[in-house]
């Protein structure tokens, strides 16, 4: 980081004494005291990720590090009409925060890829060709209000190329494009490290 040895073993007492991070045990030596090997703390959060497809739900609860701790998979309902279908989703959500052992106020966040066109600065579905009913539906405000947590929204294929580049094949890869193949196709970029977003 180019920080001194004093100002990160500050930063990481800090973080330690709130639980942010945790020891791991002890490093390798070059000579001298071996260092303390430090992870993040899974507890820190728990999240939910949703997928609402034209066919298909799939929702998982997982902690800060990606440990699944509860998943599912359904219809997703939406050719029933948004309103039907959001509730369905909201169900599902809460069955699997139970069964995770995870009350509503401690869940962290949620983040949402669904099909269609999106407003994603304001998480609404503009449109979806497959399902003309869901015009200019506020999806994040809707799970905000019902869940009163932080709700991220984006189209499926740009969330599916953020989760390759953190765990999948893609993770030393700083180019590469992204394809869904399913009841429609999709597609997400990214260049330079980055997830594009643009014309």
């Amino acid at each position: 980081t180019g920080y001194s040895t004093f100002l990160i073993s500050k930063l990481t007492e800090r973080l330690l004494k709130d639980h942010f991070i945790r020891e791991d045990g002890a490093g390798g030596s070059s000579g001298g005291r071996p260092p303390t090997l430090l992870s993040l703390n899974p507890n820190i959060a728990q999240l939910v990720g949703i997928h609402m497809g034209t066919i298909n739900l799939r929702v998982v609860v997982t902690d800060m590090c990606g440990k699944i701790l509860a998943y599912r998979i359904e219809k997703s309902f939406v050719d029933q009409g948004p309103d039907n279908a959001l509730d369905h989703l909201l169900r599902v959500v809460l069955d699997l925060l139970k069964e995770a052992k995870i009350g509503r106020q401690a869940l962290s966040g949620i983040g949402m890829g669904i099909s269609g066109f999106l407003d994603r600065e304001r998480g609404i579905t503009l449109s979806w060709p497959k399902v003309p009913s869901w015009a200019n539906v506020p999806v994040r405000s809707y799970l905000q209000e019902n869940l009163g947590t932080l709700v991220e929204v984006d189209d499926t294929p740009r969330t599916m190329a953020l989760a390759e580049k953190r765990y999948g094949k893609a993770q030393h890869s700083d180019e590469f494009v992204y394809l869904t193949l399913g009841a429609g196709i999709g597609a997400a970029l990214f260049l330079h490290g980055k997830l594009y977003a643009g014309k």
